[in-house]
């Protein structure tokens, strides 16, 4: 059907568009936004064929008798079918929301000031180990953007020295990566796979917890070999905040724990409700509102309050990160709708045996160009859950395409939010990143596809 193809050639050069945004400057989240609209426009205009072609049964239940026609088409596609695209988009970027706003309640009152205490310290190579781990202990439960943003932010407060400033943020970038990629919570796309049941929280976590610490831990202790034994740091000011919060020192604390402490609760919210992950993540936002009311409740009640700092949640970077994910997930659920996709899947699963670890090397070489979500997202919609083998629910498949994907991403630093983060705050070429950190990630995610290999193959953990 040439309107099938015009929609897969629309995805197409979406991609490519998005895979040399940084040197063409098209932001990404307007490329997949303006995608996403295109093809469902196309889609919907020739629906008649689609629908009797891929949803033939539906379509006549839908009809109650009436005469196919194009009018009642739309109508199915915008009742039954693109609503299901809407659905799962808007349980990702509601939880991505809900998260985000937490962050900034959070950031808002100082809860993230008492981590410094624990950078104290004029050994160079402890305070990178301290870095790294405040940075993937963050990432478990947040998005890796606003954790590199903030490690970043405190790293430039931290060191002078741009060298070796650069040394520290790359550390942040592949903790951030890698402690995000080990949860469901931590990264949109394990989000997406939880959403869909593709994997359960505790067994994905489980099988990554590993190879994720092995792909962290190689990388940045071979960077702390290029560091001086001790390093002068500057003097840390915590920002004043009496403009916007009266807590104390105790109170941050208790609020930074009570906020962590529910959002690894979600997990266990979904599994006893099976409700969708975004409720959850909402349920922990109404508490953390809740309590910074209460403790800011004399600031709240005074004219202070109209000098509060506006909330920065909704800001440019969060704003994107939501468009693009649903750009991304509304094109590729219209390419799958086509039925190419499914007939590509077919193909590719011919041609590579389902080895699921070529699978997962050639989504992580894709990655290293593209995007993180996008590729991991694309491998994601080619293949249903089956009962059993490698595409099964806690199947290997699912666990080596987010690993891959992950670590892909920062390998040349494009292909990742957190890394072209990095790059733009560090303002630190390609060139340079790929001559000091790119062999140093590769033998990371070397070693921990190594260790994931033998628990599939040797093990048998995703059994």
């Amino acid at each position: 059907m040439n309107i099938s193809i015009i929609i897969v050639s629309i995805l197409l050069l979406g991609f490519l568009f998005i895979a040399t945004a940084n040197f063409t400057n098209v932001n990404k989240a307007a490329v997949a936004m303006f995608t996403a609209v295109t093809g469902w426009v196309l889609y919907i205009c020739f629906g008649t064929d689609f629908v009797t072609a891929q949803h033939p049964r539906e379509y006549l239940m839908f009809l109650l008798g009436d005469a196919p026609s194009a009018e009642n088409a739309k109508l199915f596609i915008s009742q039954n079918v693109f609503i299901r695209y809407i659905g799962r988009a808007a349980e990702v970027v509601l939880f991505l929301l809900a998260t985000m706003s937490i962050i900034e309640i959070l950031d808002n009152n100082g809860c993230f000031d008492f981590l410094t205490d624990f950078f104290k310290t004029r050994n160079s190579r402890k305070l990178l180990w301290y870095v790294s781990a405040v940075s993937f202990a963050l990432s478990c439960s947040i998005d890796n953007v606003s954790v590199t943003i903030m490690m970043l932010l405190i790293v430039h407060k931290l060191i002078a020295n741009k060298q070796y400033r650069m040394y520290y943020g790359c550390a942040v970038l592949i903790a951030v990566t890698c402690g995000g990629c080990m949860t469901v919570i931590g990264d949109p796309v394990g989000l997406v796979l939880w959403s869909r049941e593709a994997v359960t929280a505790t067994n994905f976590t489980a099988s990554l917890v590993l190879p994720c610490m092995i792909a962290a831990i190689v990388p940045i202790y071979l960077i702390s070999r290029k560091l001086p034994e001790r390093m002068d740091l500057q003097t840390f000011i915590v920002p004043f905040r009496g403009d916007d919060t009266r807590l104390t020192s105790k109170q941050q604390i208790i609020m930074f724990a009570v906020s962590f402490a529910c959002l690894w609760l979600v997990p266990t919210f979904t599994k006893f409700t099976h409700l969708s992950p975004f409720l959850g993540a909402m349920c922990v936002l109404a508490v953390v509102w809740i309590v910074n009311e209460g403790m800011n409740r004399k600031l709240i009640n005074s004219e202070q309050m109209v000098q509060q700092r506006r909330p920065r949640a909704i800001q440019y970077m969060s704003i994107q990160t939501i468009l693009y994910i649903i750009g991304i997930m509304l094109t590729l659920g219209v390419v799958k709708e086509t039925g190419y996709l499914n007939m590509f899947a077919d193909k590719y699963g011919e041609f590579l045996h389902n080895d699921v670890f070529l699978y997962g090397t050639i989504a992580g070489i894709v990655s290293t160009f593209l995007d993180t979500f996008t590729t991991a997202f694309t491998s994601f919609e080619m293949f249903d859950i089956d009962p059993v083998g490698v595409f099964a629910q806690n199947g290997p498949y699912w666990k080596i395409i987010s690993y891959c994907t992950a670590m892909g991403g920062i390998m040349f630093c494009v292909g990742s939010m957190s890394g072209i983060t990095y790059l733009k705050m560090e303002k630190i070429t390609l060139r340079k990143f790929f001559r000091m950190f790119t062999g140093k990630i590769f033998l990371g995610w070397l070693l921990g596809m190594i260790f994931l290999y033998m628990e599939v193959y040797f093990f048998n953990f995703w059994k």
